[in-house]
């Protein structure tokens, strides 16, 4: 987890990172794990403040079936 502060408008460098606009980003990141029965979840997070969010999770039980679901977002901005 952090806070980020962008005194300046920047387009440029906020194509693909998120930071575009002048002001204060929290970012947020995170892993977790949950166990129930025989299924197993795991799951993580990557920059939810900002628009080049990242998240999956994945899961199953194991030995019988697994899954994988994930969400990327890549801000691209026209210069």
């Amino acid at each position: 987890m952090g806070i980020t502060n962008m005194d300046d408008d920047a387009a440029r460098f906020g194509d693909a990172t998120g930071y575009d606009d002048a002001g204060t980003y929290l970012n947020l990141d995170g892993t977790g794990t949950h166990i129930a029965d025989d299924y197993r979840w795991d799951w993580d997070a990557e920059d939810l403040g900002l628009d080049s969010r990242v998240l999956n999770l994945t899961g199953g039980r194991p030995g019988s079936f697994g899954y994988r679901i994930g969400y990327r977002q890549l801000p691209r901005y026209c210069l």
